[in-house]
């Protein structure tokens, strides 16, 4: 029996599978005009609407019927949402779009490979020495190892990103910019889009003592974790007992471990952590402070002017209305201790595998990416630190839905930071890494979203 929807406190969250679908491409109807570039737009929000609703219907339907599902994305340009599925869909889904009023406004696309197929091959791919990667049929980067690799937006194949520092200069300006190949794992191949770039890394900062940041969390080190870490806060979940729990990123914080706040006083202990899916949720056994489901918005920390997001004992900040759904294409903002709020990025790839530099293999992420034009949208310190989709508001109104916390960043550098004059070797990133909040839950035992809004 198909599990249930977890309870939620006076709102529903959608689980962690993103499969949605709705009509051929013959009954695709024409958009209004707006720009998709603006969050609270007409467009963008009437694309984000169908796609969760589409949603719906797809986790309507057994897992038997769900098979062939492959992808879905929406498509900013075409101005609709596709979805990618491998052979024929089952008719009780052409029905239940048609009953949702979605029949002429998404797409179904054929796909070569289903959803199962691709994350084996990511699973594959990332391990090493599994994955032989050929560009024109030739083989490169058999001295590199495959750093990242997601399933492709449109279900044709997977991208992977190889380490560019261990490859030779030949193959380093082949790579240089995405190329077409395929990656043979075992018998199979399957078409490939091969990058090189830089090992991503956990956006936390180790052996540090920042003052106070606003929501940063200090974990110190012990005999499983060598550096103390400074990291962030992120959202208010219940767990299985009932209780209320705060979510940050398992690299951070190992199970049994002590939490405390910005002035270094003791707050809690890390009940649950999971680092196969990085992420991890800790109690306030040493406070009478209770967790607050709001988010910390506004500028990034200050040294010089003291600015604060939050206070041990005082939150403000926009309330939660529940969890989102992660879907390609569509947009996310990110709060960090260290960062203050950025964004907004879109998301451009999900159920991402990483080797993180330090730390270990990480799958079933999402990739959030801004123009490096408009600064970063995280950095070193604002690893476990909440991503949402925000709506309406200022910095300290308005609602938000929950997405997911922050894993990793990619690439970037120290001038890239907010009022970085602090620590002038932090890094930051227009690229990050983030756990999406339905597998998140699902990973902790977590029944519930503490919802405020």
């Amino acid at each position: 029996m198909r599990r249930a929807l977890r309870m939620m406190i006076n709102a529903c969250v959608a689980t962690s599978l993103v499969v949605l679908a709705g009509a051929t491409e013959s009954q695709a109807a024409d958009r209004p005009g707006g720009s998709v570039d603006v969050p609270d737009s007409p467009i963008t929000l009437a694309l984000r609407a169908d796609a969760v609703a589409a949603y719906q219907a797809i986790e309507a339907l057994s897992a038997a019927e769900r098979t062939g599902y492959s992808s879905l994305m929406v498509d900013p340009e075409a101005r609709d949402v596709k979805i990618y599925w491998k052979g024929q869909r089952p008719d009780r889904l052409a029905r239940d779009l048609q009953r949702r009023g979605l029949g002429n406004r998404v797409l179904i696309k054929q796909a070569p490979f289903n959803r199962t197929e691709l994350l084996a091959a990511v699973k594959q791919a990332i391990r090493p020495g599994e994955a032989t990667l050929f560009v024109g049929g030739r083989r490169i980067a058999e001295t590199s190892r495959v750093v990242a690799a997601n399933p492709d937006n449109d279900g044709a194949g997977i991208s992977v990103t190889v380490d560019e520092a261990a490859l030779p200069e030949t193959e380093r300006r082949i790579t240089a910019a995405s190329v077409d190949g395929t990656v043979r794992l075992g018998a199979t191949e399957i078409p490939a889009t091969i990058t090189a770039g830089p090992v991503p890394v956990t956006a936390d900062l180790r052996g540090d003592t920042p003052r106070r940041g606003g929501a940063f969390i200090r974990v110190p080190g012990t005999t499983s974790t060598t550096n103390a870490a400074t990291c962030t806060a992120g959202f208010v979940v219940i767990n299985s007992a009932g209780a209320r729990r705060m979510m940050t990123a398992a690299h951070c914080a190992r199970k049994g471990q002590q939490v405390s706040y910005s002035g270094g006083s003791r707050f809690g202990q890390v009940e649950t952590s999971n680092s196969g899916t990085d992420v991890a949720m800790y109690d306030n056994s040493a406070t009478t402070n209770a967790f607050q489901g709001v988010v910390a918005t506004g500028g990034a920390y200050n040294n010089t002017n003291g600015q604060t997001l939050y206070t041990d004992d005082v939150a403000t900040g926009p309330g939660i209305k529940g969890a989102d759904t992660v879907i390609p294409n569509t947009l996310g903002w990110v709060s960090g201790a260290l960062s203050g709020e950025q964004g907004y990025g879109t998301i451009n790839s999900v159920d991402v595998c990483i080797n993180y530099s330090g730390w270990q293999e990480v799958c079933g992420l999402y990739r959030l990416r801004q123009d490096a034009k408009l600064g970063p949208l995280a950095g070193e310190g604002d690893s476990g630190g909440p991503v949402f989709w925000r709506v309406g508001g200022g910095t300290s109104s308005g609602k938000v839905w929950a997405q997911g916390v922050v894993s990793g960043i990619e690439g970037g550098t120290t001038g890239e930071c907010p009022n970085n004059g602090w620590r002038g070797t932090r890094k930051c990133s227009a690229f990050i890494y983030v756990a999406p909040m339905g597998k998140a839950m699902d990973t902790l035992g977590a029944r519930g979203l503490v919802i405020t809004g």
